[in-house]
């Protein structure tokens, strides 16, 4: 196990969260849902930024661009097999789509501005320090990290379990959080997933308005 105040930094971390999540989900009635979304996201993010300033501070110093070459080639190997497996489903099971991605495209209806900012960089950046950095300085073992970190990744954006439609969704979701996990155990810099996460999404939103 590495050093306990990575240990205490992760508690902190998950109480951040739960705290300023369900605060502002007690004052969500009086404003507009969108805008609370954006607040949210960003109290949370500004705190775990805080939290994890000086190995954040680091790993950009750290950060090498032939390493997010390399990330990239691992995210491509990861999206194709990711477009397999939703091309099986869809196919044979269901053409419907993930409750994640309804909220996202419902979000860009109300409000494109926030929905492409919240998409392609807050929430990549915030959810990367989140599921992955906090675990990933936290414990050693690689099968530990990559493990945790993608299911915690893919249990927060597919809730309804009870529903065997959304579990197939949850693999989807394993398959790309495992590669990004993959891409911060193998670069030890969080500028990668980062970087690698929010172009994802671009290239998710991008599918979005192309009719994807």
């Amino acid at each position: 196990m590495k050093d306990y105040k990575y240990i205490i930094k992760l508690i902190t971390s998950i109480f951040i969260f739960l705290f300023i999540s369900i605060f502002y989900s007690f004052i969500n009635i009086k404003l507009n849902s969108s805008i609370m979304y954006l607040i949210n996201s960003l109290t949370i993010l500004i705190c775990l930024v805080l939290l994890y300033f000086k190995d954040i501070k680091k790993d950009i110093k750290d950060f090498k661009m032939n390493t997010l070459s390399l990330s990239i080639k691992y995210y491509l190997i990861g999206l194709t097999i990711y477009f397999v497996y939703q091309l099986i489903i869809s196919k044979a099971i269901t053409n419907s789509i993930p409750t994640n991605e309804e909220m996202v495209r419902n979000l860009f209806k109300v409000n494109f501005l926030i929905a492409f900012i919240s998409s392609c960089f807050i929430a990549p950046i915030l959810e990367e320090i989140l599921f992955r950095f906090t675990i990933f300085k936290s414990v050693n073992n690689k099968y530990i990290f990559l493990l945790a970190s993608s299911i915690l990744f893919s249990l927060f954006h597919v809730t309804n379990l009870q529903s065997i439609i959304q579990i197939f969704f949850l693999f989807s979701y394993l398959m790309l959080s495992f590669t990004l996990s993959y891409i911060l155990y193998k670069s030890k810099n969080i500028c990668n997933s980062i970087i690698v996460h929010s172009l994802h999404n671009l290239f998710m939103v991008l599918l979005l308005f192309l009719g994807g």
